[in-house]
Order: structure tokens, then sequence, then C-alpha cells
């Protein structure tokens, strides 16, 4: 399980770092348009491999990339699209988006990475690590150069929600949280 998460931690960091970079050279409308026809694009492949057909090219993608046991084929890259989306798409600053993308894509990239490796399971949630925690908040404080200050509050409670023992997706249920704490905190 270890030899695979490491690559699809990396490539979860990666595409926020993409987005990152397409939102600001290409602005917010057009980067929400690609990662639309992505997730389309995305789906196709899903509804493909569910059927068992052939993803041809991308087989060897989905090998690599794909959590063995997923509740679909590709369930968790699916999410992470929606995240992104919900993001774009409710935060209006792209200073505030980059950084809620940033703490998505690192935070919780990195939670994964390191938290495989952590031995202190947490009080209320034995499947995650104070390890994997911590690093979801230190990575995720480099989004300082977006929005400044407020990147600490959105890191700690992205760590928090992660961290929680919830039967939610956290690929989208962190989004969700760090565009609600925006929110409260009038940075939208």
């Amino acid at each position: 399980m270890v030899d695979q998460e490491i690559p699809r931690q990396i490539f979860h960091i990666i595409i926020g770092l993409i987005i990152i970079i397409m939102l600001a050279y290409l602005g917010r409308e057009v980067t929400i348009i690609i990662a639309f026809l992505g997730a389309i694009l995305g789906s196709i492949l899903i509804n493909r491999k569910a059927t068992d057909k052939s993803l041809w090219f991308f087989e060897n993608i989905y090998q690599k990339f794909e959590r063995q046991g997923g509740r679909l084929p590709g369930w968790g890259a699916a999410w992470y699209m929606i995240g992104v989306l919900l993001i774009m798409v409710f935060l209006k600053n792209t200073s505030s988006i980059a950084a809620c993308v940033f703490v998505f894509a690192m935070g919780d990239g990195f939670s994964t990475l390191i938290g495989m490796l952590g031995k202190i399971k947490l009080p209320y949630n034995s499947k995650k690590t104070l390890e994997g925690t911590i690093a979801f908040f230190f990575t995720s404080t480099p989004a300082y150069i977006f929005i400044k200050e407020p990147v600490i509050i959105l890191a700690l409670i992205g760590a928090i929600v992660e961290s929680l023992p919830l039967d939610i997706e956290d690929n989208m249920l962190v989004p969700v949280a760090l565009v609600i704490t925006l929110y409260v905190l009038g940075i939208v």
C-alpha cells in the first residue's frame, strides 16, 4: 500500500501546483473551464473502467495511481477535481483560490505521505497519525504568499477536518471546509 500511495500523493500535489500555475497565467475562468473539461474526461474514463472496458493508454496510469479497494474506479481523483472546482467556483479572488488549492494539495498530500510513517495515532481517529496532521499544517503554511496571516487559520482548519473520522470523502470535505473558512474570514 505504501508503494502505491507515494505516487498517488505526489500526483495529488503536482496537480494542485499545476492548477495554481494555470490560475496565475490563464486566470480563474479559463482554469475553471480546463478543470471542468478534465472532470468530464475523467468521468468518461471512470465510466469505461467501471463497465469493464479498456482504458487504452490510460490503463498504465490507472494501475499506478488507483487506490486498491476504492468505492469506484477513479473515486478519489473524481472527488479531487470536484473539490478543486468547488474552490474555484465559490471563491472569486485568485489569491484566495490559490491559497485553498495549495493547502488542499500540499496539506492533504503530505499528511498522507508523512502520516504513513507516523507512529502516534490520533486519539479520535486511529486511522490517522499526529505526524500526518502536523505535516498537513506545516506544508500548508507556504500559502502565506497568497493570503498572508489568515493561512494559519486555513491550514489549521484543513488539518483538523482532514483528520476527523468521518465517512465523507476528504477530497470534497477539505475544500468545503477551506471555502467556508475563507467566507467566515471575509477573504473570498
